[in-house]
C-alpha cells in the first residue's frame, strides 16, 4: 500500500519537493500550518465524552486533540520509530494549545490572530512555491530520476546491510 509505505513517499515527495527553496519553505511552514490548525480547531467542544478515570485536563477530545491523534497514528503508520517520536510532540502541542483555550478562553481576538497567521502562512507557501519553479521542466525530469536512483540506492544498500546483519546475529 503506498500510503504507508516510507520509500515511495519519499520518492514522491521528491517528485514534486526537489527544489531546496521549496523544502525549506515546507519545514518552515508545513508545522506552522499544523500548530495553528490544531489551536483553531481546541475551540471546539469535547466531541467523545471519557469517563472520568480516562480523561486529562488538557486533553478533552475535541477536534483539535483528535487531530493531532490522527496525524500521530498516521506517522505511525507510516514509519513506526519515527511516528512514536512524533507522538509527544503532537499530543505535547494539543495539550498546550488546549491549556491556551482553557486559561484564555475563545477570546475572538486571538481567535482571528491564530487564523490571521493559518491564512497567511498558506498564501505564503502558495506565493514561494509559484516563484520559485522557473519553467525548467526538463531539469525537474533529471533531478528527478537523479533522486530516485539514490533513493532506491539507499534502499539496497539497507536491504544489504539488513540481511548481513541477520545472517551474524542468527549465525548463517
Amino acid at each position: 500500500m503506498m500510503t504507508l509505505d516510507l520509500e515511495r513517499q519519499l520518492v514522491f515527495y521528491g517528485t514534486y519537493h526537489h527544489n531546496p527553496v521549496n523544502v525549506r519553505i515546507h519545514m518552515i511552514f508545513v508545522p506552522v500550518i499544523l500548530i495553528t490548525s490544531i489551536q483553531l480547531f481546541t475551540n471546539t467542544p469535547t466531541l467523545i465524552p471519557l469517563p472520568d478515570f480516562l480523561q486529562y485536563k488538557y486533553l478533552p477530545l475535541n477536534a483539535g486533540t483528535i487531530q493531532s491523534l490522527i496525524y500521530a497514528l498516521g506517522y505511525i503508520l507510516l514509519e513506526p520509530v519515527v511516528g512514536l517520536i512524533c507522538v509527544p510532540t503532537l499530543l505535547g502541542a494539543a495539550a498546550y494549545m488546549n491549556y491556551l483555550t482553557m486559561t484564555y478562553g475563545a477570546v475572538f481576538g486571538a481567535v482571528v490572530c491564530v487564523f490571521g497567521v493559518f491564512v497567511y502562512v498558506w498564501v505564503s507557501a502558495g506565493v514561494a512555491a509559484e516563484g520559485r519553479g522557473g519553467g525548467a521542466e526538463e531539469a525537474c525530469a533529471v533531478e528527478h530520476a537523479e533522486e530516485q536512483v539514490r533513493i532506491e540506492n539507499v534502499v539496497s544498500l539497507r536491504e544489504v546491510v539488513d540481511h548481513e546483519f541477520f545472517r551474524r546475529r542468527w549465525n548463517i
